[in-house]
């Protein structure tokens, strides 16, 4: 018990409102939007995983409790599972929440620009003459016409 009379269990539980889909945490937020709640010990834990680790047990090294709803201040227990980093970048991905292309504030690209750069490289154009036009250097070029940024578009065409 704590000084309040409530188990820790109790206490983070009084921090959540349930609605019929998910269970809102109501309490502190991180700066990625999850809920944090400290444990009796004073120590720090993700809202989210406090949750999965009261319904479903320990979670393993290496691991990340994702959330199969989106919602990042969601502590329903049916809403979280376990996952890799990359499954739960994948799932942020899908869900449109990654900072990709325009959505990245440092991008001085649009999507049609870099489709026009990709295409204009393939027909042979030069990268240092396509970096000198779109105002980039030619390592954006580069980037670009290798798949190692804005990928995403080349998917897009490919369906």
């Amino acid at each position: 018990m704590t000084r309040r009379g409530l188990t820790e269990e109790e206490r983070f539980w009084s921090h959540v409102r349930k609605t019929v889909d998910c269970w809102l945490w109501i309490g502190a937020v991180s700066k990625f939007g999850h809920g944090a709640f400290h444990r009796s010990n004073r120590q720090r834990v993700d809202a989210h995983r406090y949750a999965y680790e009261c319904h479903h047990g320990r979670i393993p090294v290496g691991l990340v409790v994702r959330h199969l709803c989106n919602n990042a201040g969601c502590v329903n227990p049916s809403h979280l599972a376990l996952g890799t980093h990359a499954d739960n970048v994948a799932d942020r991905v899908q869900a449109g929440r990654s900072a990709i292309g325009q959505r990245n504030g440092r991008s001085v690209l649009t999507p049609s620009q870099v489709i026009e750069i990709y295409r204009r490289c393939q027909s042979g154009d030069t990268k240092a003459q396509l970096a000198r036009e779109f105002r980039v250097d030619r390592k954006t070029i580069r980037e670009i016409v290798n798949g190692d940024t804005w990928r995403y578009l080349r998917l897009l065409e490919k369906r």
